[in-house]
C-alpha cells in the first residue's frame, strides 16, 4: 500500500491541479504595499507603492490568486508589477492606475470591466459573488474610492479580503459599507478557489520533493493519473505532501 501511495503522489504533480513548493505557497496573501522590498518604488510625481499602491498591490495579489502568474515572489511581486506598469503605460503621470493595462501583463489575465455596488451588505456581497461564481476575481473600492482591496472569496454575506494595507482587515465590510461602491473585475485561469483548472505546465518532481496543496477543495489521491482512476483518499487544503 505504501508503494502504491508513493507512486500516486508522483502523479499528483502531473494533474491539472496546481501545487507549489511549500516555501513559496500563499505568501501573496500577506503582501503589503508598505513592504520595504518594494514600498519605496516611485511612480507618478510623488507617489510610492507604500503611499498609493493599494490598487496595483491588490491586482498583483489577484494575479497569483487566480493562477495567472506563479506563486513565487522571486519572479513576481508588487514591485516587479509596478515597474512593468511604469514601462508599459499602466500608470498615469498623476499616479493613477490604468485598469485595462494591468490586465495585459500576461495573456492568462484580462480586464473584464467594472460594476457598481448598491443596496445592503447582503446585496453587495451577492453582486460580488456573482462575478466570482462566473470565474472572475475582484478588486473592491472602499472608503468611497480612497482605498482598494483584493477579494479572496464570498461565503454567504461575508466578503473575505486580502487587504494590501493591513492584514488585520479580512472582512470587506469592516470598512464603512456605504463606501464600498464599485468593483473592478479581472479573469485568470480560475477564480482563486480552484474551481477551474489552471494552465500551468507541470512535470514529475524528484522523489523527496515537498509540495503544499493550495486548492481550497483539496486534492483527490487516485490510483493513476486521471479522474477515471479509483479514488484512494482525499488530501485537504494546506497539507504538505512528499513525493
Amino acid at each position: 500500500m505504501k508503494k502504491l501511495i508513493s507512486f500516486c503522489l508522483i502523479w499528483i504533480v502531473t494533474l491539472s491541479l496546481f501545487v507549489v513548493p511549500a516555501s513559496a505557497a500563499g505568501e501573496y496573501r500577506t503582501w503589503l504595499q508598505s513592504d520595504p522590498r518594494w514600498g519605496s518604488i516611485k511612480f507618478g510625481t510623488t507617489d510610492t507603492i507604500s503611499k498609493s499602491g493599494c490598487a496595483l498591490t491588490s491586482i498583483a495579489k489577484l494575479m497569483v490568486h487566480s493562477g495567472a502568474v506563479a506563486d513565487n515572489e522571486a519572479v513576481f511581486n508588487p514591485g516587479i508589477f509596478c515597474n512593468w506598469l511604469k514601462a508599459n503605460g499602466g500608470l498615469t503621470s498623476q499616479g493613477w492606475i490604468v485598469w485595462s493595462k494591468a490586465g495585459e501583463y500576461t495573456s492568462k489575465f484580462s480586464y473584464e470591466g467594472e460594476a457598481l455596488l448598491s443596496g445592503t451588505k447582503a446585496q453587495k456581497a451577492a453582486t460580488i459573488a456573482s462575478y466570482i461564481n462566473d470565474g472572475c476575481v475582484v478588486v473592491a473600492m472602499v472608503k468611497g474610492g480612497g482605498h482598494y482591496v483584493a477579494v479572496d472569496k464570498v461565503v454567504g454575506s461575508t466578503v473575505y479580503i486580502m487587504d494590501p494595507a493591513n492584514t488585520g482587515y479580512t472582512n470587506l465590510f469592516d470598512y464603512d459599507a456605504a463606501g464600498v461602491e464599485k468593483i473592478r473585475i479581472y479573469k485568470g485561469p480560475h477564480n482563486g478557489s480552484g474551481s477551474t483548472a489552471n494552465s500551468y505546465d507541470t512535470s514529475i518532481a524528484p522523489i523527496g520533493t515537498k509540495y503544499t496543496i493550495t486548492s481550497d477543495d483539496g486534492v483527490n489521491l487516485r490510483s493513476g493519473a486521471g479522474t477515471s482512476y479509483d479514488k484512494l483518499t482525499a488530501i485537504p487544503y494546506n497539507t504538505t505532501v512528499t513525493v
